[in-house]
């Protein structure tokens, strides 16, 4: 398995993530009462919201986006580095027992 193949396999089939996905989460730990709202729920509550936030409040989300993926590659490479170096062969010798 290549880098390629490990990393498309374990970070690119995760969900995406989306800005909007990260302001809906900042919501449901700010606004009182959201914090047990199911997903649809929490967006139809945020959606206006949302649709409200000037350019500045919606590149904050979008830049909080590009860290999270950051992350998620670098939590990927360290994960098959790690399976990488588990990799060691161990040498076994073999022999004659003999009865004593």
């Amino acid at each position: 398995t290549s880098t390629r193949d490990y990393l498309s396999n374990t970070v690119m089939s995760k969900p995406k993530v989306f800005s909007y996905f990260l302001f809906m989460q900042d919501q449901r730990k700010l606004v009182p009462g959201w914090s047990n709202k199911s997903n649809n729920e929490l967006q139809a509550l945020c959606d206006p919201l949302w649709r409200r936030l000037d350019r500045g409040e919606k590149e904050k989300y979008k830049k909080l986006k590009k860290v999270y993926k950051e992350k998620e590659r670098l939590e990927a490479e360290q994960r098959y580095a790690a399976a990488m170096q588990t990799d060691i062969r161990t040498k076994v010798l073999v022999g004659q027992v003999d009865k004593p």
